[in-house]
């Protein structure tokens, strides 16, 4: 993967916040980074990762003779050199978010369902305020997150990242890079129990979202007793209306958004199924978290259609095809 770096950083820079130790000359600018050598071109910063499959130190020699500069375990073959190059790609994204300079909220959204359509739908309610830098598709893992916040431009106010895991430790390695001040758990199902052995395993896995946290909003599901004991919450729900965010439907395509128990608006919502819903108060619970205003909130909402899910039916060759992609979780 080639990527644009939101802001040209030259080597020098690129050192101090991957916190690797310098090699070379340290006025060259880099403006974009690959971690496929296949990919790289003349100029670029190539990052030797290690892989489940692969190793990233067998192919510097093809980067350098592509000219790129070189961060790598390798002490003699690096431009920077870093012993963990997949934790100085953390210590890269991390520094790099702290110097975004109108940089307001960072949010991270994990669970065991629901990320990446949350991710989408609060994407859409917060644009209308904020210039919001999202997290694309589901690149949601140690490489995919630190990558998608290196691409965020100088003038960011929202970095909007979903994390997610496949075993424990993880999901704590993203916040502290992120070291986010809103986060939200959409909700503790049954993924990954194969892995870690209990639902109650899930939520402490989950939770370790806040490891960044100093301080700021965690907004959680009401009804889900794992997350009962999380301090300074703030809770949402589709169902009671004691919660602090509530979504009442009336009618089959219109909703009334309630913030403590008090009216916020009515609106119409194009997408009627539960877990469409669900989706929607928990971006509800981010954006009001984050400043927006109820009147644009209301506004933007009806700008959520089916192109901004993951799941499609479509038709071809006279038949329908229900599109649910990539590692996508019932519960």
């Amino acid at each position: 993967m080639r990527i644009e770096l939101g802001i040209p950083l030259t080597i020098g820079k690129i050192a101090e916040y991957t916190e690797g130790k310098i090699g070379c000359r340290t006025d060259e600018k880099i403006t974009h980074l690959s971690i496929d050598s296949r990919t790289v071109e003349k100029g670029d910063l190539f990052i030797a990762l290690k892989g489940d499959n692969s190793d990233g130190s067998d192919y510097v020699k093809e980067a350098k003779e592509k000219g790129a500069f070189i961060l790598s375990p390798l002490p003699n073959e690096s431009h920077i050199f870093h012993p963990d190059t997949r934790l100085s790609l953390l210590n890269f994204a991390s520094n790099y978010a702290q110097n975004l300079p109108y940089l307001l909220y960072k949010i991270a959204i994990t669970g065991s369902v629901g990320k990446t359509t949350t991710k989408e739908f609060a994407k859409i309610l917060l644009s209308d305020s904020y210039l919001t830098h999202a997290t694309e598709g589901n690149l949601n893992n140690e490489i995919g997150m630190p990558l998608s916040i290196l691409k965020a431009k100088a003038d960011t106010q929202i970095l909007l990242m979903e994390m997610g895991m496949n075993a424990s430790g993880e999901i704590s390695r993203l916040s502290k890079c992120l070291k986010p001040n809103i986060a939200l758990i959409t909700n503790i199902g049954t993924a990954h129990i194969g892995r870690l052995g209990s639902r109650e395993a899930i939520a402490k896995a989950k939770l370790e979202v806040t490891d960044g946290m100093t301080d700021g909003i965690v907004l959680v599901p009401l009804d889900e007793s794992l997350l009962a004991s999380v301090k300074n919450k703030l809770c949402f729900s589709t169902e009671d209306p004691r919660a602090d965010f509530y979504i009442n439907r009336y009618g089959e395509r219109h909703i009334e958004i309630r913030k403590k128990e008090e009216k916020i608006c009515k609106t119409y919502f194009s997408l009627s199924e539960d877990h469409h819903l669900k989706c929607l108060i928990s971006a509800i619970a981010i954006a009001l978290s984050a400043g927006v205003s109820p009147s644009l909130l209301c506004s933007s909402i009806p700008k959520i259609s089916r192109d901004n899910i993951r799941q499609s039916l479509f038709c071809a060759k006279k038949r329908y095809f229900y599109c649910d992609y990539y590692n996508a979780s019932r519960e």
